[in-house]
C-alpha cells in the first residue's frame, strides 16, 4: 500500500512537470555573475557565445617601418643685383689664385705685386700649387768671383736669391704643358722711378759675374726643392723688378731699393 502511494505520488509529480513544460512555465534558474566567486577547481564554465571566435592567427612582432619623410631643401641666396646666378651661360670660372689676369696672347701681361720673402705661386684651376718660388733677397752692388769679368752694360749688378719647390709631374703639366721650370733670363726686366723699362737686363756682364755652379738651374723636374742665384744688370737699385713666365705669359713684380 505505502509502494503504491509513493508510486502514484511521483507519477502524478511526473505528470505535472510534463504539463508545466508544454505551458512554457518552467522556471530556468539565472546564471551566477563571473565576478562574483570562481568557479570550483576542475570545472569549466561555457561562455554565453558557443560561436567560436575567428582565430587571428600569428602576430608580426617586428615594427612597421617609419614612414620616409622627404628632404627639405634649404632655399639658396639669391645672386645680388646684376651678378648672373652660379652656372649661368657666359658667367667665368674661378681661375686660379695667384696668377694674373691676362694669359697668353694678350696684348699686356698684369704683374702680380709680391713683397721680398713672399711666395708666390703657379696654381691650377683647382688652386694646387704646381710650382712655388720665393725671392728671398736682392743684392746690390754685386763684386764679381772674377777678376776679369766685364763690368755691368746698365751700370749696376744685383743678385736675386731664389727657392723654388714644383709639385708632381700631372700637377706641372696642367699648368705650363711640360714637367720642367726654370727662369729665363730673357724674361726678366726692370721699370725706374720714371717709369723707365730695361728689359735687357740678362747681360754677359751679368752672366759671367760669379761662379755657375751657384747659378738657379733653368730646368727643375717635379718634387724637387732647388736654391740658387741669378745676376741682372740695371741701371738704378731703386724700381720694380718684373718677371714673365714665358709659358703662361703673367708674371710678378716686387719693388726693390
Amino acid at each position: 500500500m505505502k509502494t503504491r502511494t509513493a508510486g502514484r505520488l511521483l507519477g502524478a509529480a511526473a505528470l505535472v512537470l510534463a504539463l508545466s513544460a508544454c505551458e512554457g512555465t518552467i522556471t530556468v534558474q539565472p546564471q551566477e555573475s563571473p565576478s562574483s566567486s570562481p568557479a570550483p577547481s576542475g570545472t569549466t564554465s561555457a561562455p554565453a557565445d558557443s560561436t567560436p571566435a575567428a582565430d587571428p592567427g600569428p602576430q608580426d612582432s617586428t615594427p612597421a617601418p617609419a614612414q620616409a619623410q622627404p628632404p627639405v631643401e634649404e632655399p639658396a641666396d639669391a645672386p645680388a643685383a646684376g651678378q648672373p646666378a652660379p652656372g649661368a651661360v657666359g658667367q667665368p670660372a674661378p681661375g686660379p689664385v695667384d696668377q694674373p689676369v691676362f694669359g697668353p696672347g694678350t696684348s699686356s701681361v698684369d704683374y702680380v705685386p709680391k713683397f721680398i720673402g713672399e711666395d708666390a705661386y703657379l696654381n691650377t684651376v683647382d688652386g694646387s700649387h704646381a710650382v712655388t718660388f720665393t725671392l728671398n733677397d736682392v743684392v746690390s752692388n754685386v763684386s764679381c768671383d772674377y777678376p776679369t769679368a766685364p763690368t755691368a752694360e746698365h751700370g749696376r749688378l744685383i743678385r736675386l736669391d731664389i727657392d723654388l719647390h714644383t709639385a708632381g709631374s700631372a700637377t706641372m703639366e696642367q699648368v705650363l704643358g711640360a714637367n720642367s721650370f726654370g727662369f729665363s733670363g730673357p724674361q726678366w726686366n726692370f721699370v725706374d722711378a720714371n717709369g723707365i723699362s730695361t728689359n735687357s737686363i740678362n747681360t754677359f756682364s751679368a752672366y759671367s759675374c760669379l761662379d755657375p755652379a751657384g747659378t738657379f738651374p733653368y730646368g727643375v723636374g717635379p718634387n724637387e726643392h732647388v736654391t740658387g742665384y741669378i745676376v741682372l744688370d740695371i741701371p738704378s737699385t731703386s724700381g720694380t723688378l718684373r718677371y714673365m713666365d714665358p709659358t703662361i705669359g703673367q708674371g710678378w713684380e716686387w719693388q726693390i731699393g
